[in-house]
């Protein structure tokens, strides 16, 4: 269980009441003080579901400034099968530097209030969380990985996630139950065709920043930037995509005359 508290709230503490009526304390996250959470691990799933089953789920939010109780309902999904990838062989051999699609076998029942997660490399590349756009619905069985994104020679670890999920929001709180099934591997990828693109010659000119790109004769370009790393690189804006007819050529960037920090990176293909 994972309590986030908004950005104008803190807590003492947080503490679950599981329907079963056994209370757990949360843990406050060092590194996000926002967030309390709390987890369980049984390989008998008979027994998992026994300490965990669906019913109502009462987080007790304690403050200096006030108190707040929210619960969450999980209703009595069935478990998902299991993801399984069904072009595991060519996961191992990915061209970086051309999209990649990767398969899997369809949810079983799963429908458009359900959905599917994908992560790559942790934040390297994630599709966006159920209720977003372009999140993958249940009946999603496959996602293009866009290229450049994964280096050459390079394995990756990567996962599916089926999810029964129930999204709930008043106005004030927003809460997500859900039971999932989830598989791991890793994706692996050969020598590109092409080289990598590389930054270089960074200025600052006038106000605006801007940078030299060496890529091959020919070579599709994309260049994304953002000024949060925590976004997942699919969802960063692009620059700029340019078929260079040059070994070498210049981006002035006018983001940033108003943004002090910014991130970039290159990738081969659209």
């Amino acid at each position: 269980g994972v309590t986030g508290l908004a950005s104008n709230r803190t807590a003492t503490a947080v503490t679950l009441t599981l329907p079963t009526a056994a209370v757990s304390n949360l843990v406050q996250n060092i590194l996000f003080p926002w967030e309390f959470y709390m987890g369980g691990y049984n390989t008998n799933l008979a027994t998992f579901n026994a300490t965990f089953p669906s019913g109502n789920y009462i987080y007790n939010v304690t403050a200096t400034a006030s108190n707040q109780q929210v619960t969450v309902n999980l209703p009595n999904y069935t478990q998902p099968n299991a993801p399984q990838i069904s072009n595991y062989a060519a996961a191992q051999a990915v061209n970086p530097s051309l999209p990649f699609t990767l398969t899997w076998n369809a949810f079983n029942g799963g429908g458009s209030t359900d959905y599917v997660e994908v992560v790559v490399g942790g934040t390297l590349f994630e599709t966006p969380g159920f209720g977003l756009t372009n999140a993958l619905h249940g009946t999603a069985t496959s996602v293009t990985i866009p290229a450049g994104i994964m280096a050459a020679n390079s394995n990756y670890l990567a996962e599916v996630g089926f999810y029964h999920a129930v999204i709930t929001t008043n106005g004030s709180t927003i809460t997500e139950a859900y039971v999932a099934s989830v598989t791991s591997f890793n994706i692996a990828t050969a020598s590109s065709s092409a080289p990598a693109p590389v930054f270089t010659n960074a200025v600052l000119s006038g106000g605006t920043f801007g940078f030299d790109i060496l890529t091959s004769t020919g070579q599709t370009v994309t260049v994304i930037y953002t000024n949060n790393l925590k976004s997942a690189s699919s969802t960063w804006p692009i620059l700029l995509t340019t078929n260079s007819t040059v070994s070498k050529f210049h981006i002035s960037d006018p983001h940033s005359s108003t943004n002090p920090i910014l991130f970039y990176r290159a990738r081969n293909g659209s």
